[in-house]
């Protein structure tokens, strides 16, 4: 039996099924009866019919996020450390300089730009932003620093702003994610 479901699945095997979830093969078939005998031919069609279990997009995009922003780096610095946890984001500055902060928000921005399609979109304070070729990077970090900017942040050592985004995935699946978003400082001459 094994012998011909070997030459039925052809070169491509069980993989090649199950991924063109269709075979079709040709056969002719000589029947021997009591009465006698009498030949077949035509096609043998195997059809998968099989409903796939969805596959929840958000932890691959989670994990591919935190690959991006676990290490922070501008100009060759570290100037920040990030992850993802859940849907919160936290993001820790090591630095207290005000160019390097802005600059290390948007590289968490451009890696969210990197992963999801442009269609995608991330709403700050009432505020939405696409997530396409046009994001302004400091008009998101504005709106997530609020009225104070990087010198409130900088006095208080901290910041957190809840956020809903919208993603299209480089599959084309759409997803939300809901959380804050919370910015840290962790220098110890940032209050100097």
């Amino acid at each position: 039996i094994s012998a011909l479901a070997n030459a039925i699945l052809g070169d491509d095997g069980v993989e090649g099924f199950l991924e063109d979830k269709t075979l079709t093969v040709t056969y002719t078939a000589n029947v021997v009866v009591e009465d006698g005998s009498f030949e077949l031919e035509g096609s043998l069609t195997f059809i998968l019919d099989v409903e796939e279990e969805p596959v929840d997009p958000k932890p691959a995009f989670i994990a591919a996020f935190n690959d991006i922003i676990d290490d922070i780096q501008v100009e060759g610095k570290t100037v920040a450390n990030a992850a993802m946890t859940g849907e919160d984001i936290t993001v820790t500055f090591k630095t207290s300089d005000a160019a390097e902060i802005l600059a290390g928000a948007g590289v968490v921005f451009e890696a969210l730009q990197d992963l999801a399609e442009a269609e995608s979109s991330i709403t700050i304070n009432g505020q939405t932003f696409e997530l396409d070729e046009e994001l302004s990077i400091s008009a998101l970090a504005n709106a997530i620093l609020g009225d104070d900017g990087v010198e409130g942040f900088l006095a208080t050592g901290k910041l957190t702003v809840a956020y809903t985004a919208t993603v299209f995935n480089k599959s084309g699946t759409e997803f939300s994610l809901t959380g804050n978003l919370t910015f840290n400082l962790d220098v110890e001459d940032a209050q100097k």
